[in-house]
């Protein structure tokens, strides 16, 4: 009860009621509830007693603001504040619309819609805590986009979006981001199945309107840079109320999940995933989900976002993430820093992977070690806090930010090595690999319509390896489109002056706007075309966009041109219901039409496995023929002898495949509980047993034997990272394999006792196998590629007995280039 009679009701810290009254003079200590029965009380866990708080918290700070400003929403996202030091804690925060009070929100995002489109506005952040004290007023100003337009800013790699790149590398053609990822670990379940997770960066950071917003952030990885698989944040637009959520996958790419379906949040946009908000999972079409236990908090900068603590298939096999503490945060999970990951290859409730991290202001990872002797162990270095700065003239600074510098593959002593804008926008410039080739990126300012600029990559460059002369790739667009707020084109030149990339975009108001509706593949000079691909899009049930026809042209304008074309229907599920397919000449009736069916009862669709293909028939107009015929689920297989690790009983649905019915064969497979195969037979009633390994938790073969006929087994023994150690062929013949500290590996014994041995350089970057007295040295570039094989012995009068070199050669066609030439068989 504050001073002036105002009772703030909280019930598990969510504030459920607000009553002032001034006629309560004295009171008794205490605590109980209205309708409580005798000792009822007992059943509260905990209370907190104390001084009245009369000290508002800071104002939340100018730096940390992100503005996404469309034309009829307005969402804002703003780094949290704490509380001072002797306070109650931060409640939540007051946003004001032009002098108004619009909404109330926990996390540190807010989305306002009522809003016009290319209509200036006055918004205002206030902290307010426990008890009730406010904060002074943080006001900035905020233009919505012009109507019909989209966001000119775009991240991660979407699923309808044009990318080109290699090596880590993808840059977006329409919005100029760059997005690299470089792939760390991948945690292990059974069947094949798994999680990786690596680290990924984007480029655009940063947009200019009014004001200038910075949308990178530092969780722990560096500026901009994110390891994760993937994050749900709910945006508010008033206290207990969410407008919508977004899905961010491990790329960074945000999917809007805004088609609230009793609970169950879903997107219009190109994510088939569903988020059920009330047990906080989110779920994918094919039956796997994420329980998404973790919430960062405190001042974590994106506090509010969930993290997956569980990704579990439907067979019930499944990883755990734990996470670390988030900056004054009070529980675990509360932040997107990964802790620990255990898969099926830790021992009961260890860890297969192990995150470090140091003492920064924000905590940085170290190191990621391993219990399993994987080569996946890794150190990382970062650059000294400096002054973050807007990459925009006259923007200012942003406060002081740390870039992620090296990332070394510590077994093999790998490193990429990464470099920045010198600007102190934190745009990457370059990136260094692991055997000294290069990438290098130069950024450029843009604006678009509505007066909202972004930056871009305009210009490309790669080194094949230490040394050698850059290969340029330009990326030009039209100065036109400063009347759009999407690229009409993007145009790729390579360094060798002979080809050239044009992607067309759709500039027009509607759900195409900014996709990709032409493609043209050129030779220069003259830009002729070669190729060209026409696309139409369509949208499904619930209105996500998707291909419905392409158009394929090759040599078009020429009397020899020739045409192709396929048509395709999807269902709301993302799959593919109908394919046709037109021959060249005849554009108007299919040579060949596919026809799908999926598993559709309501205890698979609620069950959210809603992918598995039921029947494939194809048709020529006048026969027709079934493909494949597909039942599932009729018999799950054999328990296990012991209950495995990471594994727990799925619910009643797994979509497994028990019979697969073929015009020229039948299939009937049989599984052990954790949905692993065990036998599969013919329509002959010939069959194949596998017995998984129990030391292995089942997650690989033990031994394979056909028909029943121990005489006829194979048998396999793995290490501890479910490396294959020996394989055991019927007739005595055995195979070995051993491994370095790196995980690679060092020697092969054949089956007839002939032992190849490897060995390993940095630089340059060489594998050498030597069986007996004879080798061969593979050379290659800084980009990996090979470049050199010799080959040779050590006997006497040995040593190199022929060469082979091969050359590349830039092209738009790849983006390492093509292979030039390679020589004849040299001594």
């Amino acid at each position: 009860m504050r001073g002036n009679g105002t009772i703030l009701v909280y019930v598990n810290g969510v504030r459920y009621h607000k009553v002032t009254d001034s006629s309560i003079a004295v009171g008794q200590p205490g605590f109980g509830g209205y309708g409580f029965i005798q000792g009822g009380w007992s059943n509260m866990t905990s209370l907190r007693l104390g001084p009245l708080d009369r000290i508002a918290p800071a104002a939340v700070s100018s730096t940390g603001f992100a503005v996404t400003a469309l034309a009829n929403n307005v969402d804002i996202q703003w780094t949290p504040t704490a509380d001072d030091t002797n306070g109650t804690g931060v409640y939540s925060y007051n946003v004001y619309r032009n002098g108004v009070f619009i909404g109330e929100t926990p996390p540190p995002l807010f989305a306002d819609a009522a809003v016009s489109p290319a209509t200036g506005y006055t918004h205002a952040v206030e902290v307010v805590d426990l008890h009730g004290n406010a904060s002074s007023q943080y006001s900035f100003n905020v233009t919505t986009a012009p109507a019909g337009s989209i966001e000119p800013r775009r991240t991660g790699v979407r699923s309808e979006g044009s990318y080109w790149g290699g090596g880590g590398e993808q840059i977006d053609m329409r919005s100029g981001n760059l997005n690299f990822t470089l792939g760390l670990v991948r945690a292990q379940g059974r069947g094949g199945w798994g999680v990786p997770l690596g680290l990924s960066y984007n480029s655009q950071n940063w947009r200019k309107d009014v004001a200038t917003w910075r949308f990178g952030r530092d969780v722990g990885y560096g500026f901009g840079w994110r390891l994760m698989a993937g994050a749900i944040t709910p945006i508010h637009s008033n206290l207990l109320t969410v407008h919508h959520y977004v899905f961010t996958d491990a790329t960074g790419a945000e999917y809007r999940l805004d088609i609230n379906t009793s609970g169950v949040w879903t997107s219009s946009q190109g994510a088939y995933v569903s988020y059920v908000e009330a047990t906080n999972r989110l779920y994918f079409n094919n039956g796997s989900f994420w329980v998404m236990g973790a919430l960062s908090g405190g001042t974590e900068d994106d506090a509010g976002s969930r993290y997956p603590t569980r990704i579990q298939d439907s067979n019930g096999n499944y990883v755990d993430i734990r996470y670390m503490t988030g900056l004054n945060a009070a529980y675990s999970n509360s932040s997107a820093r990964i802790s620990q990951v255990e898969d099926v290859r830790a021992s009961t409730g260890g860890a297969t992977y192990t995150f470090t991290y140091n003492s920064d202001p924000i905590t940085h990872i170290t190191g990621i070690s391993n219990s399993i002797n994987k080569a996946e162990t890794y150190s990382f270095t970062y650059t000294v806090a400096s002054t973050l700065s807007a990459p925009f003239a006259g923007s200012g600074t942003f406060g002081t930010a740390q870039m992620l510098q090296i990332v070394t593959q510590t077994g093999p002593s790998l490193s990429h090595t990464f470099e920045y804008i010198v600007n102190g926008a934190g745009e990457l410039t370059k990136v260094t690999l692991p055997f000294q080739g290069e990438l290098r990126w130069t950024h450029s300012e843009f604006t678009f319509a509505g007066n909202r600029a972004v930056r871009e990559v305009t210009q490309r460059q790669l080194v094949k390896q230490n040394g050698a002369t850059p290969w340029t790739y330009s990326i030009s667009h039209p100065s036109g489109d400063t009347a759009y707020s999407t690229r009409s084109q993007a145009t790729l030149d390579d360094p060798s002056g002979t080809g050239q990339r044009v992607w067309y975009f759709t500039t027009a108001a509607g759900f195409t706007q900014g996709l990709v509706w032409k493609f043209e593949q050129k030779h220069m000079p003259g830009a002729v075309v070669k190729r060209r691909q026409e696309y139409t899009w369509v949208q499904d049930g619930a209105g996500r966009p998707y291909i419905g026809t392409v158009l394929a042209t090759a040599d078009p304008g020429q009397t020899y041109q020739k045409q192709s074309k396929t048509e395709q229907t999807l269902d709301v599920y993302g799959n593919v219901t109908q394919r046709k397919e037109y021959a060249y000449g005849n554009l108007s009736t299919p040579a060949r039409t596919f026809n799908n069916t999926y598993l559709n009862s309501s205890t698979y669709l609620n069950g959210f496995v809603r992918n598995r293909l039921s029947t494939a028939q194809v048709t020529n107009g006048s026969q027709t023929a079934t493909l494949a015929t597909i039942t599932y689920d009729t018999h799950y297989g054999d328990a296990l002898p012991t209950t495995p690790e990471q594994w727990t009983a799925p619910a009643s649905v797994r979509g497994i495949a028990n019979r697969v019915v073929t015009p020229a064969t039948t299939r009937d497979y049989r599984y052990d509980q954790t949905g692993t195969l065990k036998v599969v037979m013919d329509e002959l009633g010939r069959y194949v047993e596998t017995t998984n390994s129990q030391a292995k938790d089942y997650a690989v073969p033990a031994a394979v034997t056909p028909n029943g006929d121990t005489s006829m087994q194979e048998t396999y023994t793995w290490n501890a990272f479910l490396g294959l150690t020996q394989d055991a062929a019927p007739n005595g013949a055995v195979s070995t394999i051993t491994y370095d500290a790196s995980a690679r590996p060092q020697s092969v014994t054949s089956p007839h006792g002939a032992v190849s041995t490897y060995a390993y350089t940095n630089s340059p970057p060489t594998v050498t196998v030597t069986t007996s007295l004879r080798w061969v040295k593979t050379t290659m570039d800084g980009l990996g590629r090979t470049i050199k094989v010799e080959r040779g012995y050590n006997g006497g009068g040995g040593g190199t007995k022929s060469t082979v070199d091969t050359e590349y050669e830039p092209c738009a066609c790849s983006p390492f280039g093509k292979v030039k030439r390679v020589s004849l068989l040299t001594r």
